[in-house]
């Protein structure tokens, strides 16, 4: 393929460029902002942004999140208290539910 299509190089790399680019900046918002403002943007990463969203499922379990968030498995569980003040109800399980989603907005926005 490169043979036939020597730009498909260039277009490859500008892709790469920036999914790089996209993961790095991932990287540092995560790495700056508080652990309860980081889960509470991965629950409306996963909510689509949808303000009539009532819930959502975990895609993986409590403790894959936690890697995933760069926190200890105790952190995540002390996050998930801290949103239930504004309105975020977990169990053990990964169902999550939103008693008002736009709450963990407006969250967001006055932590930022």
């Amino acid at each position: 393929m490169i043979t036939e299509d020597p730009d498909i190089v260039l277009r490859m790399i500008t892709r790469l460029s920036s999914q790089l680019n996209t993961l790095v900046n991932e990287f540092e918002q995560y790495k700056t902002m508080g652990v309860t403002r980081r889960l509470a943007l991965f629950l409306l990463e996963l909510s689509d942004n949808n303000l009539n969203k009532k819930s959502v499922d975990l895609p993986f379990n409590k403790t894959v999140l936690a890697a995933h968030l760069g926190i200890q498995p105790g952190t995540l569980s002390r996050a998930f208290n801290h949103l239930a003040e504004h309105g975020v109800i977990s169990d053990r399980s990964s169902h999550v539910i939103f008693e008002d989603i736009k709450r963990l907005h407006e969250y967001i926005k006055s932590s930022a």
